[in-house]
């Protein structure tokens, strides 16, 4: 006989997610227990639209209780828990039922997908991961978190915030296996407002999670990533340094707290951190590169950030948060070499690096191209010049770019278009004293 299996799911003014994460289990799940919270949307109406028991429950700053409250009224053999902006892919069911059948098993863990629009986080991946559900973002990052489990009383949540099950028979220890399956969050890739009010009552349980188990260092871990996400770098440093002391060497912490001195603006205290963090977290090495970097593009070290993003790169190809970074640092390096009138070296600089992809590839293309102008300039090339500088402005229109293609029009004897090019370098800042006098000059020779 084949194993039943129940949904429990808390929410509360999920309207916006709610019937993707229930049509994303039709056909898998025999039952759907929602625990709401107090919702004041069509969160309950749409619930019930896919057959669910809906159960109220008044919230207590505490989602085990919930989460706990929805195990109670469920009937089914097995357990899936997932939230209201998640779901399992299709092609997923059928891996999903292989592993109600085994025996002497009390759980299987998935890997939970956050989808992200946008940054680079530690253990962050780009592209879909191999799933549609991944197509419309940039990249994400995985956690392994237990959500199918037998529905036994023993089996229950605990802790107030990221909550975890736990198996609370001291006789029998929760036995379970890695499951080949993923469960996509997108709640990470909401609205920048919804954003900030979920973390402030994530940061309201996380401090209570830590008055209940002050010695806990996950607790304190906890509270320092979700202080960095309210950008709250002061608040979060203490919160990883806690953990630390408490637990060595605990997860990525050291990490994280390079980062936040880096937020902070205290760069040296940055980098003593990272040199901690290179010997303590060699899995993590890629991303260590990548901060280093970022610390010194803030301290105004090209050179040092370029080298730290190319070391990033050698061991993570294709990393996209070193490539972009060592765009900007070349770039940095090659501005330096021009206003040294370093043109040949500069040339060198630019060409170990092309626009590439990547949300920045346009503005960055037009930036080298303009670059490439100054540099072919610089050389006696102003044919050259021209074409680089007219790529530029196609792409990335600036007054600078302009300013550049009239002086290289004029090299080669097209005193009209020269004239063209420094009015509109004058119109795209009208207070360059250089675009205004170029003008007037240009139109005397006309």
């Amino acid at each position: 006989m084949t194993p039943t299996l129940s949904l429990c799911m808390i929410a509360k003014n999920e309207e916006r997610h709610l019937s993707r994460c229930l049509e994303s289990v039709q056909g898998l799940v025999n039952e759907i227990v929602l625990v709401d919270t107090g919702s004041t949307d069509r969160t309950v109406q749409i619930a019930r639209s896919f057959g669910a028991q809906v159960l109220d429950f008044a919230w207590q700053d505490d989602f085990s209780a919930a989460r706990n409250h929805s195990l109670e009224a469920a009937g089914g053999d097995w357990i899936l828990v997932i939230d209201a902006d998640e779901s399992i892919a299709a092609r997923d069911h059928a891996r999903i039922r292989a592993w109600l059948r085994r025996e002497r098993l009390d759980a299987v863990t998935a890997s939970q997908r956050h989808y992200l629009p946008s940054g680079f986080v530690v253990g962050w991946q780009p592209g879909p991961g191999g799933y549609e559900e991944g197509g419309p973002y940039p990249g994400f990052v995985d956690v392994t978190c237990r959500r199918l489990f037998r529905n036994r009383p023993a089996l229950r949540f605990k802790s107030r915030v990221h909550e975890e099950l736990v198996s609370k028979d001291p006789h029998r220890p929760l036995a379970q296996a890695q499951g080949d399956w993923v469960i996509h969050h997108f709640g990470k890739a909401g609205s920048t407002d919804l954003l900030r009010s979920k973390g402030d009552a994530y940061l309201r349980m996380g401090l209570l999670k830590v008055s209940d188990a002050p010695r806990d260092p996950l607790a304190h871990y906890e509270l320092g990533i979700q202080y960095s996400e309210l950008q709250d770098w002061d608040a979060a440093i203490p919160c990883f340094e806690r953990a630390l002391a408490l637990k060595p060497r605990f997860r990525d912490s050291q990490l994280q707290l390079a980062v936040c001195y880096r937020k902070r603006g205290d760069c040296e205290k940055a980098l003593d951190a990272l040199t901690i963090a290179k010997r303590t977290l060699s899995r993590y090495a890629p991303e260590i590169a990548v901060e280093e970097g970022l610390v010194h593009q803030q301290l105004a070290d090209p050179a040092a950030a370029e080298a730290a993003f190319r070391r990033a790169l050698a061991l993570s190809p294709g990393l996209p948060e070193a490539a972009r970074n060592l765009k900007r640092a070349v770039i940095a390096r090659a501005r330096t070499l021009i206003r040294q009138h370093r043109f040949a070296e500069a040339r060198d600089c630019l060409a170990s690096i092309d626009a590439g992809g990547g949300a920045d590839a346009d503005a960055t293309a037009g930036e080298l191209a303009g670059l490439h102008g100054v540099v072919a300039l610089g050389l006696g090339r102003p044919d050259e010049a021209v074409a680089h500088l007219c790529v530029s402005l196609r792409t990335q229109p600036t007054h600078e770019a302009a300013l550049n293609l009239s002086i290289a029009l004029e090299a080669r004897g097209d005193r009209a278009g020269a004239l063209e090019a420094a009015v509109a370098a004058r119109d795209l800042s009208p207070e360059d004293p250089h675009a205004t006098q170029r003008v007037a000059k240009l139109s005397c020779n006309v």
